[in-house]
């Protein structure tokens, strides 16, 4: 990173700093100047993070070698495509992201005259305390100056990370965490000045249902990705995903509450929930050692993660004592008489909850088939709804790419004696320009889907003339991503419709 760069990330926990101090001497001395300087103090910071964000990613793209993130986290070999996941499987440019966006969504949220001042000063506190740990990790921590070892080429993305559904996994996190914790803010800020109100409650509900959406879609990339690829194994074995598996079902309960009318003996449970959600994507960060996309330790090895655990402590005890003088905090929670309930929006999401259900019920009877195939040879099976299948071997097919070399094996499937589509799985091995391994070999799993059944087929050992292949059939797996998409619909659809901001 040159020495601009290292100055810009540097400079934004300062400024990140400042913007807090100053937000703390405007409530307590009641100081326009102070809250102006407050906001300029967070608009350093976004504006900072954002410089490193982009500098970053440059340096990603034309593969600087003077950069030490660049060369831990990539390659000069790697396909541009898989920029994304290699900048947020890092916890510098993960964290450096999250403080961008969340920077921005706070001075949007506190823009205008329209806004109350005493409302807008503690947004502006709370967001500047939620971004200055993750700017300072970025700033002191070292994250960008991990051990490369002598390799010049870098140290390349692992083949594991290499794949469609793990960046969608990671910025699905990323914006999901975002709009959690401007959420957060927003509840911490209308605790403080006691006015947990209409317009608290229009405004947050909008965050809090991207916030879960994010967060679900998230979850289901993240299912898709472990499904696709064997080696991870199980999905929930591992808690790095599992972890996120918290904050989107108190976000689920949360948006469940937001979908009726906020009567004020909700308004302490939904502030409860927004905090609990915030907290658990932060906890889930924790353990993911800083990085949205993870594929090594967790934050028990990494110092990183656990100054990221210090955000959702601090969250909780800031919530404590706001809400410490009692009944005062939420008096005004009983003017709250906004109602958006949408019975089509509502129908839609319930139908998409009904095929999630469906799916994970369907993935109990999967049904698991290993057999060695050689050259035109012929393999029958039935599948769980009692089909006759039968796949003849076309073959194997090799391809020497510049950095990778792969090993295609192909199937032709026929159902009742009905021929489908062809069905491939592959084997990479990755290398370096230099030669060496890049790490072990990555499985490229085929599917096959159907209204009803996924068929799905696997190189499990590659060697010799009769590959090892294994053949799975996962009943209404198809529904998943149709139930996601239609409980996005019904959750975000009636929280997005234009309404005239309530009147104080």
């Amino acid at each position: 990173m040159n020495g601009v760069l290292r100055f810009t990330v540097a400079l934004a926990p300062l400024f990140a700093l400042w913007a807090l101090a100053a937000s703390v001497v405007a409530i307590r001395a009641a100081r326009t100047d102070f809250a102006m300087a407050a906001r300029r103090g967070l608009f350093a910071a976004s504006v900072c993070a954002l410089v490193a964000v982009a500098g970053l990613a440059a340096g990603l793209i034309s593969f600087d070698r003077s950069s030490r993130f660049v060369m831990q986290s990539s390659s000069a070999l790697m396909p541009i495509r898989y920029v994304p996941a290699a900048f947020l499987a890092a916890p510098g440019g993960a964290l450096l992201v999250l403080a961008a966006l969340v920077g921005a969504a706070g001075l949007a949220m506190t823009g205008g005259r329209r806004h109350d001042a005493l409302t807008s000063r503690w947004t502006v506190a709370c967001v500047a305390g939620a971004i200055i740990v993750p700017l300072a990790i970025a700033a002191f921590a070292a994250p960008f100056d991990l051990p490369i070892g002598a390799r010049q080429d870098g140290a390349g993305l692992s083949p594991d990370l290499q794949r469609g559904a793990t960046t969608l996994h990671a910025l699905a996190l990323m914006l999901g965490t975002a709009c959690a914790t401007v959420s957060f803010a927003l509840t911490a800020a209308a605790v403080a000045s006691r006015t947990v109100d209409e317009r608290w409650s229009a405004r947050v509900r909008v965050w809090n249902a991207l916030a879960w959406t994010a967060l679900f879609v998230g979850a289901i990339a993240g299912a898709r990705w472990y499904a696709l690829n064997p080696v991870r194994g199980a999905w929930l074995s591992d808690p790095v995903t599992a972890l996120w598996l918290l904050p989107t079902a108190t976000g689920a309960w949360l948006v469940h509450l937001d979908s009726g009318r906020a009567t004020a003996e909700r308004a302490v449970t939904r502030v409860i929930l927004i905090a609990a959600t915030f907290v658990g994507a932060m906890l889930a960060l924790t353990f993911g050692a800083g990085a949205f996309v993870t594929g090594a330790a967790s934050a028990l090895t990494h110092r990183a993660g656990w100054w990221v655990g210090a955000t959702p402590a601090a969250a909780v005890l800031l919530l404590v004592v706001l809400l410490r003088p009692g009944d005062g905090a939420l008096a005004s929670a009983s003017r709250i008489a906004d109602d958006v309930r949408s019975p089509v929006a509502a129908w839609i999401a319930h139908a998409g909850f009904v095929l999630v259900v469906a799916a994970a019920v369907g993935a109990r009877f999967t049904r698991d088939r290993t057999v060695a195939l050689g050259d035109a040879e012929i393999f029958r099976a039935r599948d769980p709804f009692g089909h006759q299948w039968s796949f003849a071997s076309q073959g194997i097919s090799t391809l020497q790419r510049e950095n990778y070399a792969s090993l295609t094996v192909s199937l032709m499937p026929k159902r009742d004696d009905q021929q489908l589509a062809m069905l491939s799985a592959e084997a990479r091995s990755y290398t370096l320009a230099s030669g060496e391994d890049a790490g072990p070999p990555a499985f490229i799993t085929g599917h096959l889907a159907g209204p009803f059944l996924e068929t799905r087929l696997t190189v499990v050992e590659p060697e010799g003339k009769r590959p090892t292949l294994r053949i799975t059939f996962v009943p209404l797996a198809p529904w998943l991503a149709v139930g996601g998409w239609l409980l996005a619909i019904g959750t975000v659809a009636p929280l997005l419709r234009r309404r005239r901001e309530p009147t104080s």
